[in-house]
């Protein structure tokens, strides 16, 4: 009893400073993660995540669904899941510039236990709902003036940082045999900072300016589920379907954003907003998982964001709450298809690597922003993903290796292609707590 008391603490440890770790680790990203609220984080599972993310139309007692609480009903163990991920960005221009970056930190937190095994389950969630990092830099050359003799030179650097977190408490239980419905309570906080920065060669002359934007949001919304799944379809046990379904609902956010100007040490506040409300937009997902046979698993799932109904008191990049929202941020789109396959299927006994899980997958995504104002062209990224689920000599517990190579952007308009390595690492950790043991 008392190691399952110190685990359970463990895991709250990790909830507490987790928001800290991520905070410090991120600095760079996509360029395009300076528009709207950012880059919006697409997570279900470590599984999902290597198959194009698809997953609403699955169930498993081992890997947990971040985005449909109707699965946590199908629980058996207690389980934690937590994930570290690496992501290089390499972008280009018509011109042939090049540049690149990287960053590494936590990507995510999940803890989750059977209330009522295989019938009722809670769970908890922990990771960005958008993030927001990136640098840029340009230079130019001031006229000679009165006091220096020379043209001087300047650097002017751009640089976004933060995110916007969500944290989830889900509950979800089955209805009958096939039938299962969940709901979760969604908690929203966050800070983004878009600083400027411009240097001068002539220190003499010149004192470097710093200029803060610092916006928060915090407030409360809402996610729920439905899962519906069929076993031993027809004469063949090992096949089974199934669909799933999610509604993330509109929340509103308490905004105050304030401007910060800096001259070497001295640092002023030039502004501090009253409060305003933006609103997040309507999620839906919805999701088809077919397994044929033991060994193969086959996903495909569709996602759809009304961000074209997003409003904010505030401005925020690509949006001006003085124009019309649907003339600036259009519907998000996400398809995402992919498949498992485990060559020993059910057969624990096998070889290591024959009870391995090899997954693929591929997904294609419109984003909600237009990066170039004067023209009609919003963001698009397609990926390829892959992944492997290594089994330890625990029975419920995973370590999964995943990758994502993807494209996103245009080097027309003025704008630059952006292509991105990501790697993950997730330990799906899971055993059985708050067992009674009975003296025979």
């Amino acid at each position: 009893m008392k190691n399952q008391m110190y685990k359970t603490l463990f895991v709250m440890g990790l909830f507490c400073i987790g928001p800290s770790l991520y905070a410090q680790v991120v600095s760079d990203g996509s360029i395009y993660s300076r528009y709207g609220l950012g880059e919006r984080h697409h997570f279900n599972n470590s599984r999902s995540a290597a198959m194009g993310g698809a997953g609403t139309g699955y169930s498993d007692a081992i890997y947990v669904s971040a985005t449909n609480p109707a699965t946590l009903g199908y629980q058996v163990l207690t389980r934690f899941t937590g994930g570290y991920r690496y992501q290089a960005n390499r972008f280009s221009d018509k011109a042939g510039n090049n540049s690149k970056l990287g960053v590494g930190g936590i990507d995510h937190f999940q803890f989750s236990f059977p209330l009522i095994d295989r019938k009722l389950g809670l769970g908890i969630s922990f990771m960005p709902y958008s993030r927001t990092g990136y640098r840029v830099q340009s230079t130019g050359k001031l006229p000679k003036g009165d006091g220096y003799a020379d043209s001087t030179l300047y650097v002017t650097s751009y640089e976004g940082r933060g995110n916007l977190q969500q944290f989830e408490v889900g509950l979800g239980g089955k209805l009958g045999k096939l039938i299962s419905v969940g709901g979760g309570l969604r908690f929203y906080t966050g800070q983004i900072d878009h600083i400027q920065r411009t240097s001068f060669s002539d220190v003499e002359n010149f004192t470097e300016r710093l200029s803060t934007s610092n916006t928060r949001l915090y407030g409360v919304g809402g996610n729920m589920g439905i899962h519906v799944e069929k076993t031993k379809l027809g004469k063949k046990k090992n096949q089974e379907i199934g669909f799933g379904a999610t509604v993330g609902l509109p929340a509103t956010l308490n905004t105050r954003r304030t401007r910060i100007l800096g001259e070497n040490e001295i640092v002023d506040t030039l502004s501090v907003s009253q409060q305003f409300d933006t609103k997040l937009p309507l999620t839906t997902t919805v999701g088809l998982a077919y397994r044929p046979n033991e060994n193969v698993l086959l996903v495909a799932d569709f996602l759809s964001e009304r961000w074209s109904k997003f409003s904010s008191g505030l401005s925020f990049g690509g949006y001006n709450p003085a124009m019309a929202t649907d003339k600036q941020f259009q519907d998000r789109t996400r398809i995402g298809i992919g498949a498992e396959y485990i060559p020993a299927g059910r057969n624990f006994r096998d070889n290591y690597f024959m009870r391995a899980a090899y997954r693929l997958g591929f997904y294609t995504e419109s984003g909600y922003f237009k990066p170039a104002a004067n023209q009609n062209y919003f963001l698009r990224t397609n990926a390829l993903t892959a992944g492997i689920s290594l089994p330890t000599r625990k029975i419920g517990t995973t370590l999964d290796v995943n990758m994502e190579f993807g494209t996103r952007g245009t080097t027309d308009f003025g704008l630059v292609r952006d292509l991105y390595f990501k790697m993950g690492l997730y330990l799906n950790f899971g055993e059985k707590w708050f067992q009674r043991f009975k003296i025979q």
